[in-house]
């Protein structure tokens, strides 16, 4: 999920910012200074992504990267603050996703299904103007959107019919059909590298 997501934005980044500031540069040195620190100093790297953020707050790869951190460590509520900036900045059905699910985490069901409908519909709008393999990758994600829901035939059958097609890995799809009465599961299965 959040790969996907780092795609996305790096993809944004490209598009927006072609010829980067040196608040940019700076920006990008701070955050790939914080990367140094993720496994062995979270808190050296959260330092960091806040020293990229203050530097340059429309840098997006910064707020993905520390909400990463966040969600590796379990810290969700602070996971959630982050990834409401990043919406602030750019809208997409995938932070609609992670919203969700981070207020999954931190036990918030409504808010959670408010922002897995507004994902829902973010993907309906988006495969309107994509090509074929993004379509069907965005129909894949919809259908692990209708599991969180607990529209559980539905969010199967979506799985099912798109996951070769968005070259999604049996493995994975096997696990969200196997899993997909069970939501803390599925949180997992979605959250995980």
């Amino acid at each position: 999920m959040w790969k996907k997501l780092t795609i996305i934005i790096t993809g944004y980044l490209m598009l927006y910012s072609c010829k980067p500031s040196n608040r940019s540069n700076e920006a990008i040195y701070l955050n790939n200074q914080a990367i140094k620190h993720i496994e062995t100093n979270s808190d050296s790297a959260i330092y960091y992504f806040d020293k990229a953020i203050a530097q340059d707050p429309n840098y997006l790869l910064s707020y993905q990267n520390k909400a990463n951190l966040l969600i590796k460590i379990k810290d969700y509520e602070s996971a959630l603050k982050v990834v409401d900036q990043l919406s602030k900045k750019m809208e997409s059905s995938d932070i609609y996703q992670m919203k969700g699910i981070l207020y999954d985490l931190n036990q918030d069901s409504s808010a959670a299904t408010a922002n897995y409908l507004k994902a829902i519909t973010k993907i309906d709008n988006e495969v309107k103007r994509i090509n074929d393999f993004a379509k069907y990758k965005k129909l894949y994600d919809k259908g692990t959107l209708y599991l969180l829901l607990n529209r559980t035939g539905v969010g199967i059958d979506l799985i099912k019919k798109y996951s070769k097609k968005a070259n999604i890995a049996d493995s994975r799809k096997d696990s969200l059909v196997q899993f997909s009465t069970n939501k803390d599961q599925l949180i997992h299965i979605l959250i995980r590298p």
